[in-house]
């Protein structure tokens, strides 16, 4: 089967119709996360921005969507990413909310608050 040419992100968004650029941009970025197409890491914004030939401002409400849509997670100076999985098994250091050593009365223990 012949491979289909690749469509340039900036072409797959429809300037001429009233849906907003960033609602198109958001539904692209979710087709591509579900394609797999971001397996070593999601673009920032002003990639995303080159890319898709938008304002960082448009690029920054998709982005706002996804989050909202718990899509993928964003953090503060940090790329977006897929949310982190919730982890089932205990951490290596024992219970989260244990303090090391049991003796340590309750208060701050390695810049978190613990009720020991």
């Amino acid at each position: 089967m012949p491979e289909l040419p690749r469509i340039p992100p900036a072409a797959r968004l429809d300037r001429h119709t009233n849906t907003p650029l960033w609602r198109q941009l958001a539904a692209d970025l979710r087709d591509r996360l579900d394609g797999g197409e971001f397996t070593e890491g999601f673009p920032g914004e002003v990639e995303l921005g080159l890319q898709y030939s938008v304002s960082r401002h448009t690029v920054r409400e998709a982005l706002r969507q996804l989050r909202a849509d718990g899509v993928i997670s964003t953090g503060r100076g940090r790329r977006p990413g897929s949310p982190r999985s919730t982890r089932s098994s205990p951490s290596p250091r024992g219970s989260p909310t244990r303090c090391s050593p049991p003796w340590r009365p309750a208060g701050w223990c390695r810049r978190r608050w613990y009720a020991c």
